[in-house]
């Protein structure tokens, strides 16, 4: 496997340096104490007792702070989260934090410090390395796809290490480091693709490659599923790159996976959890690269069921 000697520099881990932020506007009670009892403490006990609280009552009132948090103090409320998650705790804890993350990074436009982007790197990647239940992976892995697209946003370099850690996953024995490198490719930004270097010079666009045609023939179907959302960025990266031969062979297998997909659904109906590509959407996916304008590939048989699906 190709491999790289590029020297990174560990983002440091402590809270990023912000200026002094608005006072909540909410009038139906009083956020300062739960400013300084959450995100002003050191540490992150306070946060987990108040997650377990809520895991515990379900109370109202709780999901009030965790959204008046974000929406005021959405860089430091992230920061301390990312931190908790890093600490590992117990599933339905990290199950929570997960959560609030993600919808922080969906509703908040307001996430735009640069030194809380790279300070997020660290306890993010580290969550990822160290997860291993599949619940938890896939929004994991969107939040880390969200946090590199604003890194790529706000030309802060991108980020080495998850590429790496991606790459180096594939080359892992066991079905969840196959998985991980599956589903987070899956969730990278399309930006991805201006790191040539890392891709062409170091070989890992081949190691990409080499390891989607090797996973969309597997006999296990989830990793077949999963491969096909992930081979759907690779084939996007193929254009930025000028690797029309992974673009074709991929999308050749995609087809075929499109069409043996519509006979497993006759039988099973897609009702299997773990997966999360279904029929319509793998035959909405190919639609829009035809609208790409690569429909050369989809002819012969299977070409005319697919067309004939969409």
């Amino acid at each position: 496997m190709a491999s790289t000697s590029t020297a990174t520099e560990r983002p440091s881990s402590s809270p990023p340096a912000t200026s002094q932020p608005p006072q909540p506007t909410t009038t139906s009670f009083d956020l300062q104490p739960h400013v300084t009892k959450i995100l002003e403490s050191n540490g992150t006990s306070s946060l987990q007792e108040t997650i377990t609280n809520f895991i515990s009552s379900k109370k109202p009132s709780f999901i009030t702070i965790f959204k008046s948090l974000a929406h005021h103090y959405p860089n430091e409320f992230a920061f301390k989260l990312a931190e908790l998650l890093n600490l590992h705790p117990d599933f339905l804890i990290r199950t929570e934090t997960v959560s609030i993350l993600l919808n922080i990074f969906k509703e908040s436009d307001k996430l735009n410090s640069t030194t809380m982007l790279i300070s997020l790197k660290e306890p993010l990647l580290n969550s990822l390395m160290i997860e291993s239940n599949k619940s938890i992976l896939r929004p994991l892995c969107e939040i880390i796809g969200l946090v590199a697209a604003r890194l790529y946003q706000f030309s802060l370099g991108g980020w080495l290490e998850l590429r790496q850690y991606v790459c180096d996953c594939f080359s892992g024995s066991t079905k969840l480091n196959h998985m991980k490198a599956l589903i987070m490719l899956a969730k990278l930004p399309e930006e991805v693709v201006e790191d040539r270097e890392f891709w062409l010079g170091y070989g890992y666009y081949d190691v990409l490659f080499k390891n989607l045609l090797n996973f969309v023939n597997s006999l296990d179907q989830e990793l077949r599923e999963l491969t096909f959302n992930a081979s759907l960025v690779v084939i996007k990266m193929s254009r930025g790159l000028e690797r029309t031969d992974v673009c074709d062979s991929l999308l050749r297998k995609l087809r075929e996976l499109t069409f043996n997909a519509s006979l497993i659904d006759l039988q099973y109906g897609g009702e299997d959890d773990l997966l999360d590509v279904d029929l319509l959407h793998m035959v909405k996916c190919l639609g829009d690269l035809v609208r790409l304008h690569i429909e050369e590939t989809f002819n012969g048989k299977e070409g005319d069921v697919f067309w004939c699906m969409l």
